[in-house]
């Protein structure tokens, strides 16, 4: 059967994950993945890129990210504080809570939803596509679930995972503000009545009933999810982040009470932060190239944008981190001592290396990030386990990635013009 141009087009996009530049990468992108070739991918080719020039999305899609921007990393804080706000009434429960469930949900939490998020959501048009594939993603949750809740601490990490699932789509499909409320609701009915795992878990339902329903609400788009190979290093590297928190909780549980879960927030905080530097780079510099006129090469101007902005949102994170623990640290009376310290220092380390990560993935490097972030989870868990010293396991861990992807980021740094050439 013979595909039209706007069904060339939707593989097409399906493959980058945006429109194609011009008619040969549509032709390639077609032959690669499409299994089309021959005259009939140039002619296709020809065709998809002609739709997308025709097609004023992109535009608006970018413009729908500038308006959105300002909201993007309130919104990504709340979510984080919210969930923490769970994970307290699951700690306030009862003396029965099996801390094992936490450590089990969070890395697997994390790689699920790394693994959703890039093949189902990431690019355009990520709600609609969700919708479309609904089916799918709900039966891979439900697996996962029911895998986990067989394990240890079986019913929190289901919670964890499910909580982890729910903030991150609420995101996505712009639902943040309500799965706030409702979560903050449960809480102050948790930690106001007898029955606080009642409210966490009736909460969390409420909550992922709006994301379902908003996402119900969505018109399907019926186009290939993204490919697998792509979203597997998001859900290792999510799997290396959740390893690397692993002794942040153990370092939490040892103080003996709830309020030290406040040392995630300045980490989280700082980290949104810097990550909004990293979404306003990219609407910059599309619009420079925008400004280029056609046929002519991109001058040095574009690299300067990106390299100044990432250096920004590094030092933005950074001094954000400092400031927020020390006032943390300074009115927290709970973790005023070494192992506040430690678990605040820890969360900092943290919080650069998923920055930097972040700034891997932007630029096509996921499997580095993937590969990085996994040898230094697992290098924390274990050192933390043979040497009971938390917090010094994850800082080595994470200066020997710093070390490991630096002649990387000397080379994004360096050179971004050749780094977003082949990004583009």
């Amino acid at each position: 059967m013979r595909i039209n141009g706007h069904q060339a087009l939707a593989l097409v996009r399906a493959d980058l994950g945006r429109d194609p530049q011009d008619p040969l990468e549509a032709t390639i992108s077609l032959e690669s993945t499409g299994g089309i070739v021959g005259p009939t991918a140039v002619d296709l080719g020809r065709r998809a890129a002609k739709v997308a020039r025709q097609d004023g999305a992109p535009l608006a899609r970018r413009q729908d990210v500038r308006d959105r921007l300002p909201w993007n990393a309130p919104a990504a804080v709340g979510l984080v504080f919210i969930s923490l706000l769970w994970a307290h009434l699951l700690i306030i429960g009862g003396s029965d809570l099996d801390p094992s469930g936490v450590l089990v949900g969070l890395p697997v939490g994390l790689t699920l939803v790394g693994y959703l998020d890039r093949r189902f959501v990431a690019g355009d048009d990520g709600p609609r596509r969700l919708r479309a594939r609904l089916g799918e993603v709900g039966v891979t949750i439900a697996v996962v679930c029911l895998v986990v809740g067989f394990g240890p601490g079986g019913q929190i990490a289901v919670g964890v995972i499910l909580v982890q699932v729910c903030t991150t789509f609420a995101a996505r499909v712009n639902v943040a503000a309500p799965v706030i409320t409702v979560i903050g609701v449960g809480y102050a009915f948790g930690t106001l009545g007898d029955r606080p795992m009642v409210a966490a878990f009736v909460s969390l339902a409420v909550a992922l009933v709006i994301v379902i329903f908003r996402v119900l609400r969505v018109p399907p788009l019926m186009v290939p999810p993204n490919r697998f190979a792509s979203a597997v290093p998001r859900a290792v590297a999510g799997l290396g982040l959740g390893l690397l928190t692993v002794p942040v909780i153990q370092l939490t549980t040892r103080m003996g009470t709830s309020p030290p879960l406040i040392v995630i927030l300045p980490a989280t905080v700082a980290g949104a932060l810097a990550a909004g530097f990293l979404e306003r780079m990219w609407l910059v510099v599309a619009d420079l190239l925008d400004q280029l006129p056609v046929g002519r090469r991109p001058d040095r101007q574009v690299g300067r944008v990106y390299a100044r902005l990432v250096i920004g949102g590094a030092l933005a994170g950074g001094l954000a981190t400092v400031l927020l623990s020390w006032a943390v640290y300074a009115n927290a009376a709970p973790i005023q001592g070494r192992r506040g310290v430690e678990a605040l220092v820890v969360m900092g380390a943290i919080a650069s290396v998923s920055y930097w990560a972040m700034v891997l993935q932007g630029v096509g490097g996921e499997r580095p990030a993937a590969i990085g972030l996994l040898a230094a989870g697992s290098l924390a868990v274990l050192g933390s386990n043979l040497a009971d010293r938390p917090a010094t396991a994850v800082v080595l861990a994470v200066v020997l990635l710093h070390v490991a992807w630096l002649p990387l980021l000397l080379l994004i740094l360096r050179d971004p013009e050749r780094v977003l050439a082949a990004k583009l």
